[in-house]
């Protein structure tokens, strides 16, 4: 027997396998079976979590709004938690993934900022150095010049230089390199 025809029926094992531990999962979480199946389907379609859900563009806004008054208030945690659900609902949208690494780089959990900047450089299609910028900050912090360095020297390049928003993120990323290349002569 080949490996051409191994794999199908692999496949098809690997995959009653899956359902069962989907199945399972709902009935350890008294999830219903249909909603689990729903959310795995669109998963593999690339269908967001709000749509399987019934959420509407609205209600979205509406908790970004509530998750940026969180944090604005200080309330960092509640903020974390708000912008966590809506990478969950809808995890293409940067603006999300940079209010999540905004309240885990004030709570100085650096690590997972960095994974949340990681996050919105990948969905803003390597377009805004401002995620870039902040990965730089969070390993200055964690005392790692060197990947500081290099997330700094990335974000040159990434952005429109003629944007006023992107330009300060690249003045400010110059400044700090000149800073930590004075400091290492």
């Amino acid at each position: 027997m080949t490996e051409e025809t191994q794999s199908p029926q692999n496949t098809t094992t690997e995959e009653k396998e899956y359902q069962e531990v989907l199945k399972d999962l709902a009935t350890q979480l008294d999830l219903d079976p249909e909603l689990v199946k729903a959310f795995d389907e669109a998963m593999e379609n690339g269908t967001p979590m709000y749509s399987v859900l019934g959420i509407d563009e609205t209600e979205l806004q509406n908790r970004y709004t509530l998750a940026r008054q969180f944090y604005e208030s200080g309330k960092l945690e509640d903020a974390k938690n708000q912008f966590g659900m809506l990478c969950l609902l809808s995890d293409n949208a940067p603006a999300n993934w940079m209010g999540l690494g905004a309240c885990n780089m004030e709570l100085g959990n650096y690590d997972d900022a960095i994974n949340a900047y990681t996050m919105a450089v990948i969905h803003s299609e390597m377009e805004d150095a401002e995620p870039v910028y902040r990965m730089g900050i969070c390993h200055l912090r964690k005392g790692d010049k060197e990947k500081a360095k290099l997330a700094f020297q990335k974000c040159l390049g990434f952005g429109n230089q003629d944007d006023a928003r992107q330009k300060e993120f690249f003045d400010r990323s110059m400044t700090i390199l000149s800073t930590l290349d004075d400091e290492g002569e």
